[in-house]
Order: structure tokens, then C-alpha cells, then sequence
């Protein structure tokens, strides 16, 4: 049985998005699971009410409109023995998306990493931040043109850590990235590490003893990600462990773009006592620095401060 049972796509009909319709169909196909369509109708715009005569029959027509043209994507696949259905829900667009993906318990959120109509700068829609930052279930957004398969993914994850959430993590992101590996392909790991404390050490140590205790800290994190492989039932053979020092959030966007993978696995994890509200600084600032498609995975348990019953 695949890790995937139920998933949903932003099929966003302003722009071409049949990359993630032929990324989702193949991960339904791998996990054998449902799928669901979905586009956006907008908000009646004082604009639009002004420039329009009948606006609701404009509504109407182009609601109609964005159903068929799902139901069309939707028909394509039929015949393949996947179970896809389609709607078109109202905006806006993140708090419909995160509604729908709870209402329908939905294990997985595909979209888009950023539409060609955003004012927002960087790699990332505001829709997309909005769904990493509040949406429960993991969020996959792919890069213009992509359709898979992810044959080169890293995952990245904090193995050092004592936090059952980030214990718990770990395991999830892990398990996701296998899950969207060809059969074969290698998993890259990535975990960021530093001797806490160094900058401030290096004035009241001696150079020696401060290199000892690099050196003990990197020994460390080799044997806390061996535990993590041996843990997860990895093969060895076809898993690249990768221990970078440095703050992860210069080191891992730096490892990204030399790398150039097709996918980077996270998880989004803040600590700041506010339930539902991801992402952690670490998080967000990695993400704003990184430019390949991305799967957020969020801690267990979490769960999102927007309304979403209707």
C-alpha cells in the first residue's frame, strides 16, 4: 500500500498546469490512490462589478467554464482505472485549498511553486507560502514544466535532535522521499551541523581543544545519521548521507543550488508555542533561498488556526 491515499491538485486554470496533472497521475498510479481536481473561482472584485454588467451571470459562465474544462483533464485518465473526480471551489485561493484538503482528508497537497501572475518576489507564490505555513497535510510544489519522475531528492533533516517532533519528523521525511524515488534511484540525506557555541568558544579555548570538539560534534551527526539509515531500513547502498557544516539555513540553500536536485524534502517546524503556526524561521528562510520543486512535511499533530468549516 502507498504512503499517498488521497490527493489533491490546484489545477489553476489562468495558466498551463498539465506538469502537475501528469506529476499527480503518476503518483496516484505509484500509491494506487484517489485524486481530486480542483480550480479556483475569484472573489466578486469591485472592479469586475464595475466594469460588468450582469456579474453574476459572468460568474456563472465562467464557473461552468472552469468545471468543464477539469472535467475534460479528469475524463483524459479514466480509462486508466484511477479514480479522479473535480471541483471547483470558491476563493481565496489558500483557505480553499486548505479547506477542501481537511474536509476531504486529503494526505497530499500539489501545486504550482508560484503562478506567472504574482507580485511576489523570490521563487515562491504567496499562495504556495500560504499552504507551507498553515495547510496540514504535506505540500508539494512543483517547478515550472516539471512533471517528474524525481529521480535526484534530498532530504533534509535534523538527526542531532532530541525533540520527539523532530524525531518524529525525520521518520516522515524520509519515508515521503522513498516514497517519490524511482525504484533504484539514491537517496541523498542532508543534515547541517555546527558546534554550538563555537564563535564564542574560539576566544576561551585553546585551538586544540576547539578543534577536538568540531571534530567530536561532526562524529556525532555521522552516528546520529548512521542510526537514522540503520532505523529507517535504508540501503546503505543507494542512500548518500551528507553532513554540511554551518547554519542550515545558508548551508542547505547553498547545498540546492550546487547540487540542482529535482526535489528537496523538508520538514516545517516552529517552536514558537503558537499552534498552527509554521513555519519556523529556519524553515522559511531556507526556502526562500532555495529554486527546485519542494515537499513540506509538517510535525505530527498539526493542526491549522484558519476556520476551515464552511
Amino acid at each position: 500500500m502507498g504512503l499517498f491515499r488521497n490527493i489533491l491538485v490546484h489545477a489553476d486554470g489562468r495558466h498551463e498546469c498539465r506538469h502537475l496533472i501528469d506529476c499527480a497521475v503518476e503518483l496516484a498510479r505509484h500509491n494506487q490512490a484517489k485524486l481530486k481536481l480542483v480550480d479556483i473561482m475569484p472573489r466578486k472584485a469591485w472592479p469586475a462589478r464595475l466594469s460588468i454588467d450582469d456579474i453574476d451571470d459572468y460568474l456563472n459562465r465562467l464557473a461552468t467554464a472552469k468545471e468543464k474544462r477539469l472535467r475534460k483533464l479528469a475524463d483524459e485518465f479514466q480509462s486508466e482505472s484511477l479514480e479522479i473526480s473535480y471541483r471547483v471551489l470558491q476563493s481565496p485561493t489558500s483557505l480553499a485549498i486548505i479547506r477542501e484538503a481537511v474536509q476531504s482528508a486529503h494526505d497530499l497537497v500539489i501545486k504550482g511553486v508560484k503562478g506567472p501572475e504574482s507580485r511576489l518576489q523570490g521563487f515562491f507564490g504567496t499562495t504556495a507560502k500560504r499552504l507551507l505555513r498553515q495547510c496540514p497535510a504535506p505540500v508539494l510544489l512543483v517547478k515550472p514544466e516539471f512533471s517528474g519522475p524525481f529521480e535526484r531528492i534530498v532530504a533534509a533533516v535534523d538527526v542531532t535532535s532530541e525533540h520527539e517532533t523532530d524525531i518524529c519528523l525525520n521518520a516522515e521525511i524520509v519515508q515521503m522521499a522513498q516514497n517519490l524515488s524511482p525504484v533504484s534511484r539514491r537517496l541523498h540525506l542532508l543534515h547541517a551541523w555546527s558546534l554550538y557555541g563555537a564563535s564564542v568558544l574560539r576566544d576561551h579555548m585553546r585551538e586544540d581543544e576547539l578543534a577536538d570538539a568540531v571534530t567530536k560534534t561532526e562524529q556525532h551527526a555521522r552516528h546520529c545519521m548512521d542510526a537514522l539509515i540503520q532505523e529507517q531500513g535504508l540501503d546503505a547502498k543507494q542512500t548518500i548521507a551528507h553532513l554540511v557544516q554551518g547554519d542550515p539555513i545558508n548551508v542547505i540553500p547553498d547545498f540546492v543550488t550546487e547540487q540542482n536536485p529535482d526535489l528537496l524534502v523538508m520538514g516545517t517546524v516552529g517552536r514558537t508555542g503558537v499552534a498552527g503556526m509554521l513555519m519556523g524561521n529556519t524553515a522559511e528562510q531556507i526556502l526562500e533561498h532555495v529554486a527546485c520543486s519542494v515537499l513540506a512535511v509538517k510535525p505530527p499533530g498539526f493542526k491549522t488556526t484558519l476556520h476551515t468549516d464552511e
